[in-house]
Parts: structure tokens; C-alpha cells; sequence
């Protein structure tokens, strides 16, 4: 059974104002005006999203509440993307999510470095595999993120790390992408 990531029996998402902004700005002749102004706030949106530094609590709570975060704001770009003709393209929404990954596998790679305790590890590596998967299921194309999780958080800028602490938590491969 396929489940609507924004109309289901625990969240309902109405785009029909989104919808009417569209038809008026259009029909103003200011269709550009709304897709920059709307493009501005979801990059505002973004950056208020991602901590400055990500804390390594034992129950990994503080990397679910920022995956599941990220998430929603994926399903959200992904939704309108689909949902709008014209209005957000692809190459917009890839390249929010290509400054996305960059800025989240960097406080992974920072908090990660920081860990001495293999069961955090373990909780932080079960944390961005769901979220690899989930984001796997509500994209067709996750090529963005499968790329940004298989660079190794990055293995070129922290070699020294992923052959022990990262490739443990990824089994990230050697070989470059």
C-alpha cells in the first residue's frame, strides 16, 4: 500500500494557497517575482534547519530530530516540484539538496570525529541509513543523496577518517564515485 507522504491519516498538506499565489502572480505578470521570492525563502528555510554544530548524544536523538527534519523539507520541495508546473524545476530543487547534503555531511563529519563510544556510532549509522532509505522511497531519482551518502562524508577532505570510524559506520568503498 502506497502511502501520500502529505495527505495521510497523520498529516494533511494544502497547496491550494500556494496554487492561488501562482494564478495571481501569474496573472500580474510576476510569475518570476514569486519563484525568486519563494526560492529565497526555502533557502532561508534551509539554513535555519541546519544546527551549527550537531551534538552526539548517547540516544542520537539530536541526528533523528535533524534527519527527520530534512526529510519533511525534501518531501516538501520533491511534492512541489511535482505538484506546480513550472514553478520550482529540478535543477533548483537538486541544487538545495546538493548544499543540503554538503552542510549535513560536514556536522556528520565533525560530530563523528568527536565519538569515542561504538554504540553511538552505531546509533548515528542506523539514524543515516533510515534516512538514506526513506529518502530512497520518496524519491524516485535519490541519486543526489545516494551520492552525498557514498562520498564517505566526504572521504577526500577526511581520509584519515574514513577508513576506520566512517567506513565502519557506511562500509564506504575506496573508490571514488
Amino acid at each position: 500500500m502506497e502511502v501520500d507522504p502529505l495527505n495521510n491519516e497523520t498529516l494533511q498538506i494544502d497547496f491550494s494557497p500556494l496554487f492561488e499565489a501562482i494564478h495571481i502572480y501569474d496573472c500580474l505578470n510576476k510569475a518570476q517575482e514569486l519563484q525568486d521570492n519563494y526560492e529565497a525563502d526555502r533557502r532561508k528555510q534551509m539554513d535555519l534547519l541546519l544546527p551549527s554544530n550537531l551534538s552526539a548524544d548517547d540516544d542520537g536523538t539530536a541526528l533523528r530530530n535533524l534527519l527527520a527534519n530534512i526529510t519533511g523539507f525534501s518531501v516538501i520541495e520533491r511534492m512541489t516540484t511535482i505538484k506546480t508546473y513550472n514553478f520550482r524545476t529540478p535543477s533548483q530543487i537538486e541544487a538545495l539538496w546538493d548544499v543540503l547534503c554538503a552542510r549535513v555531511i560536514e556536522l556528520l563529519t565533525e560530530t563523528v570525529a568527536k565519538i569515542t563510544e561504538p554504540r553511538v556510532l552505531l546509533v548515528i549509522k542506523d539514524s543515516v541509513m533510515l534516512f538514506m532509505q526513506t529518502i530512497q522511497v520518496i524519491s524516485p531519482e535519490p541519486k543526489p543523496f545516494i551520492h552525498c551518502a557514498a562520498l564517505r562524508f566526504s572521504c577526500g577532505s577526511t581520509r584519515s577518517l574514513c577508513p576506520n570510524t566512517l567506513s565502519l559506520l557506511l562500509r564506504c568503498p575506496e573508490t571514488t564515485i
